[in-house]
């Protein structure tokens, strides 16, 4: 996927026949939920978090929202729910802070997240599965969750800085 994804309009592409399942499910969400793409794989550093990453895909969608989302494989069975673990819903907020798309604010010095719903972006997993070819889920995180996530962010980068003796003042010297 991330190959197709950085791909110029027009550039050939061979998908090994063992992946095509993958394409077609790929293209079968992206006419649902894509404008336009804004960026793949795209790394990113955070210094100000102490953390980066590489964002799967970065779009708009048809109202002009921005969205990030990654992808997982995912071994599946017919008729059973795909679920969205906590750990995938921090990964995605921690990639939108890092970025800048998520807002946040210190108040008498504690840091607080901003509330407001409308001002976060999109955020999902795009779950293909690797045991059912042509089967994708795709689940946002509900925008009332985010808040606490942010918080669980916050938390869990202090808590790897802790233990890892990571201090922020001796990256900046």
């Amino acid at each position: 996927l991330e190959r197709y994804l950085k791909l110029k309009d027009g550039d050939p592409i061979l998908i090994p026949m063992d992946l095509v399942h993958y394409d077609k499910a790929f293209k079968e969400w992206e006419s649902g939920y894509v404008a336009k793409i804004a960026a793949a794989e795209q790394a990113f550093a955070a210094p100000e978090w102490g953390f980066g990453g590489t964002i799967d895909l970065q779009y708009t969608d048809s109202q002009n929202r921005y969205a990030i989302v990654d992808f997982k494989t995912k071994r599946t069975k017919p008729d059973e729910k795909i679920v969205q673990y906590n750990e995938n819903k921090r990964q995605l907020v921690a990639y939108a802070l890092g970025v800048g798309k998520i807002n946040v604010y210190t108040r008498f010095g504690e840091f607080e997240p901003d509330t407001n719903p409308f001002n976060y972006p999109i955020l999902g997993n795009l779950y293909l599965s690797t045991t059912e070819p042509g089967r994708w889920e795709y689940i946002q995180i509900p925008p009332e969750e985010i808040p606490n996530l942010i918080l669980d962010v916050r938390d869990l980068t202090r808590l790897w800085q802790r233990e890892h003796k990571f201090s922020m003042e001796k990256q900046d010297a």
